[in-house]
């Protein structure tokens, strides 16, 4: 059985490993320097913490808990942000061209180095991750909803209030 901790990893890295495909695929097609397109790796984060939450709450079944579901969710939010603002880090600092380019297109370029790049995309991806964590369990949660109408209805015809 798949605890909280390693299925948080391995999805993870896993979403990692594709923000990190996409990023090549955009630096190839010279479209590494379009911000429209980084919306998609919110698609990808967002698919990735869904996966990791929906196939926890398959594998636990009937004990599958709110927190529990939103702590694979927040285990998998930390590692990618961890490691993908790692990845940015190490790539700016191997490629001096590329922040360089970096710092000439965007409007406070002058303000801009690798480890500010990297806390702003640490927060961005655990910000966008917490949600999406969130919004994933809204979904998934176990809806008790159905069993409080059974046991109302029990408790009116046994007569109890």
């Amino acid at each position: 059985m798949k605890t909280i901790e390693s299925r948080g990893l391995r999805y993870g890295l896993s979403i990692t490993v594709a923000l990190v495909a996409f990023f090549f695929i955009m630096k190839a097609f010279g479209l590494i320097h379009n911000y429209g397109l980084r919306a998609f790796n919110g698609i990808i984060m967002f698919v990735g913490v869904y996966l990791a939450i929906y196939r926890y709450k398959q594998q636990k079944q009937e004990q599958f808990e709110f927190l529990q579901g939103l702590g694979v969710g927040l285990i998998t939010t930390l590692v990618v942000a961890l490691s993908f603002s790692a990845f940015v880090t190490f790539f700016m600092m191997a490629n001096p061209d590329f922040t360089a380019a970096v710092k000439a297109n965007e409007p406070h370029g002058i303000y801009i180095n690798e480890w500010g790049v990297a806390l702003g995309i640490f927060i961005e991806a655990a910000a966008s991750g917490f949600i999406f964590s969130f919004m994933t369990m809204q979904q998934l949660k176990t809806n008790i909803l159905p069993e409080i109408k059974k046991n109302k209805k029990h408790l009116a015809i046994d007569g109890k209030h």
